[in-house]
């Protein structure tokens, strides 16, 4: 199989399946609650929290949507398309380097005889200063990143200027539907996302031809092996 072909598909799932996972409404208690609230809601609802654990890893297949993303508009916009999917990866990698120990070590500490002891640990955690900026880093750069991404596939052409618009949208629609404490409107962001936009990137990337996509390796251009 001609490597391209592989790359085209992984990322046209991507797409797919990182709004999926990233925006399933799985809990909905509020990030700003107190840790005490978090031990204590985790502790009630373990089960669910333990999913989140797998749902973080959906952001690992958001890194690969939005190179996959950035890939199919740099042609047309190769600037807007470069910085978008560098500022929109490395905001969802500082989101998967925050979120991922933060949920571990809450679903570990909500198993602790002394509750006590977990709060004020787990709230120790939260206030460090390398995990605020790692969040911070978050929030900016993926929403950043996201409205400049979306706009490099609007003025690139690469899909239908709605879905480029939707995408740029989307990150704005989450951060402050987040921030305003409705889950399920927040979750609705991804859907927006998918339906709108990355779904239709994907679409895209699987009807391109291998020579739209990237250049073939070196050695079918000469036709002779590489060394190795």
């Amino acid at each position: 199989m001609d490597i391209r072909t592989l790359s085209r598909w992984t990322g046209a799932l991507s797409l797919i399946a990182a709004p999926v996972i990233v925006g399933l409404p799985i809990t909905s208690e509020s990030d700003t609650a107190t840790a005490a609230t978090q031990i204590a809601d985790t502790a009630a609802h373990l089960g669910l929290y333990k999913i989140t654990l797998a749902q973080d890893f959906g952001a690992v297949l958001m890194l690969v949507a939005v190179l996959c993303a950035a890939r199919l508009a740099r042609r047309g916009a190769p600037r807007l398309a470069f910085w978008g999917g560098l500022l929109s990866f490395t905001g969802w990698l500082a989101g998967l380097l925050a979120f991922l120990p933060l949920d571990v070590a809450r679903v570990s500490m909500a198993s602790y005889s002394d509750r006590a002891a977990a709060v004020v640990l787990y709230d120790k955690i939260t206030g460090n200063l390398a995990v605020s900026v790692t969040m911070l880093l978050f929030v900016v750069l993926h929403v950043v990143g996201g409205i400049v991404l979306g706009i490099a596939l609007w003025r690139s052409r690469a899909v239908p200027a709605a879905a480029g618009i939707l995408v740029a949208v989307a990150p704005v629609a989450h951060f402050v539907a987040h921030m305003a404490g409705f889950p399920l409107l927040d979750s609705a962001t991804f859907l927006l996302l998918l339906l709108g936009g990355f779904a239709v990137c994907a679409a895209r990337v699987v009807r391109l031809r291998n020579d739209e996509w990237d250049l073939p390796a070196a050695a079918e251009l000469s036709h002779e092996p590489v060394s190795v």
